[in-house]
């Protein structure tokens, strides 16, 4: 979420536009580096998203680990 600016205000907004139950997806390059994808500098470390979206009142409620150089993170609303 690097390039998206004022970060606190679209989660905000993002939170209002879900319908109830909806959830969102987040996958991501893990900040390493990687043989594929940006390099670490342009990317966003899982816990640093945790925190974000907690912080913008959004809850981890799962989490899968079959992609080798991504995180994948479902998120709901609190």
């Amino acid at each position: 979420m690097r390039h998206i600016q004022d970060q606190p205000r679209y989660l905000l907004l993002l939170k209002r536009m879900l319908k109830p139950g909806g959830r969102v997806i987040h996958i991501d390059f893990q900040k390493q580096d990687l043989p594929v994808g940006p390099p670490p500098a342009m990317k966003i470390a899982r816990e640093d998203l945790v925190s974000q979206m907690e912080a913008a009142g959004f809850r981890l409620v799962a989490e899968h680990a079959f992609l080798p150089y991504q995180y994948f993170l479902v998120f709901a609303v609190r």
